[in-house]
């Protein structure tokens, strides 16, 4: 008889023992994280964390970095958007995420929210204006528009055959009549040669193109230019011996420089309105010193965030475009003008894996 309430002691503290640990093991995977990587599925509008009066607009395939959640399932977010710097805040609808689960173990923060993350249902947006004409055919040349901001419409027609992209797209937060300028990109095929090529008699001629983009700032609606700049490919690799390809042609042009370009334009060298590398091959590195591990590397014009700096500001800490961490020299890079580094948290010595992504108010 002892025996047998001892047994059924036993297997009552075992029972608890195991409830005890899957409550537990319920409450650790509802413990917070720090963040969590997801892709736009569409264009989506965000507004500045800093400045919440100035919306952007964050393209469709744009990654998401989310670090918090706050009230009317919004978000406190990074972005490697051209057109978004630093912290966003921002609706979460349109967004593909590696783990949805932890979008809510995210840390919740109370932030009073703009009107424009949710406009009224008869609030006149920009879905896509007719510029075709006005890209193809430009008029004179006439003085850059001195009046600030300028805002722009970006219409790229890269490719003719393949018809037109919009960016961006389908929405952006201001109005037909409010545009200035707008940005227009053309493919420009330039021949380094011709070589024949036989093929079962037939002699077919494969040429060697140099691929570049000439980027237009014109006027809306008049379609006058204020300027232009031609940004210049890659040359083509050499013909080869035998090729079934009917053109041989190097890479093309980087769009990102057409665009960083239009911002120097607008800004008329007094604003920048993203942070971005300004030269080739900026290293990355683990630790703010040039003699530490290079992490990786950076091309110009690629878009950063910036979330610290060393002691001496000649170093800060950059969230990079695929959302890693790494330490870059300050004067290889161009300083958006709602960033100010001298009041980013120091962070010089703390481990990149420690890094906090939301500032101390």
């Amino acid at each position: 008889m002892i025996l047998k309430h001892s047994m059924r002691f036993l297997c009552l503290v075992l029972i608890l023992l195991t409830n005890s640990m899957m409550i537990f093991a319920q409450t650790a995977t509802t413990e917070n994280v720090t963040s969590v990587l997801g892709t736009t599925s569409k264009t989506i509008i965000a507004v500045l964390d800093n400045t919440p009066e100035t919306t952007c607009p964050i393209q469709r395939g744009i990654t998401i970095l989310a670090v918090a959640q706050m009230d009317e399932n919004q978000l406190l977010a990074y972005t490697n958007s051209f057109l978004c710097e630093g912290l966003v805040r921002l609706v979460n609808d349109g967004i593909v995420w590696e783990n949805d689960q932890q979008v809510n173990q995210l840390i919740h923060l109370s932030r009073d929210m703009p009107p424009v993350l949710n406009p009224e249902p008869n609030t006149p947006l920009l879905t896509g204006l007719d510029t075709d004409e006005l890209c193809q055919n430009p008029s004179d040349w006439i003085t850059f528009p001195t009046q600030r901001p300028i805002k722009v419409y970006i219409h790229q027609w890269m490719h003719p055959e393949e018809g037109l992209e919009w960016i961006p797209n389908p929405s952006i937060p201001y109005r037909e009549d409010e545009i200035d300028v707008v940005l227009c990109m053309k493919t420009m095929r330039v021949r380094y040669g011709i070589k024949n090529y036989s093929d079962e008699g037939t002699l077919t001629p494969v040429s060697r193109n140099r691929i570049d983009i000439m980027a237009t700032l014109v006027t809306y609606p008049s379609g006058d230019i204020v300027g232009r700049r031609i940004l210049m490919g890659a040359e083509p690799p050499p013909f080869p011996r035998q090729t079934t390809l009917l053109s041989i042609d190097g890479k093309s042009a980087n769009t990102i420089e057409a665009i960083v370009w239009m911002v120097e334009q607008i800004s008329d060298g007094a604003e920048n309105a993203r942070t971005v590398v300004n030269t080739y091959g900026l290293n990355v590195r683990s630790e703010p010193n040039p003699y530490s591990t290079v992490l990786g590397e950076l091309d110009y014009g690629e878009p950063v965030n910036l979330i610290g700096r060393g002691i001496d500001v000649r170093w800060v800490v950059a969230l990079l475009p695929d959302m890693s961490l790494g330490w870059v020299f300050t004067e290889l890079l161009t300083i958006a003008s709602t960033t100010d580094i001298y009041h980013l948290p120091v962070l010089e010595g703390v481990p990149l894996a420690d890094m906090p992504l939301i500032p101390t108010p």
